[in-house]
């Protein structure tokens, strides 16, 4: 019993720590702040690209934009149309990147994203449902 109960104290310890490290690494923004037209996509499963035109001015989707993605700016701005945001999963706070570029064409607003996580094999999804999300919520304030 005593085997045990210092075990799942160990466990604990273990589970506590690698909460704080998750929550408190540094980000490198040469590393993440990356043009999402561009970057290398990998074939892992804990990322997504996704793009989309929006037929309005380049200054009011990057207005929509930053509502929309929330999270903390890395690198970046949104008004130059090329931002990288962190933002954080619900419970422990996993950090993803998510790159964005707004490119104004002759008939509309083109946006890029690519969002990706920092830890992990897999997302579960989770990027993708944020590019979507991005997206949608965009849309719905036109």
């Amino acid at each position: 019993m005593k085997w045990f109960s210092l075990l799942l104290a160990f466990g604990a310890f273990a589970a506590i720590a690698g909460v704080i490290y998750v929550r408190t690494a540094g980000h490198d923004p040469e590393r993440w702040h990356v043009d999402p037209t561009s970057a290398l996509e990998v074939q892992e499963r804990n990322q997504f690209r996704g793009s989309k035109v929006f037929y309005d001015l380049p200054d009011v989707i990057a207005t929509r934009l930053a509502e929309a993605l929330g999270g903390d700016v890395l690198a970046g701005d949104f008004s130059d149309g090329f931002v990288t945001v962190v933002a954080r999963t619900p419970f422990v706070g996993y950090p993803d990147y998510i790159s964005a570029r707004i490119d104004g064409t002759g008939e509309g607003t083109f946006v890029t994203l690519y969002s990706r996580s920092r830890f992990g094999h897999s997302d579960l999804g989770a990027n993708k449902a944020r590019v979507i999300k991005v997206f949608n919520d965009m849309q719905a304030k036109f």
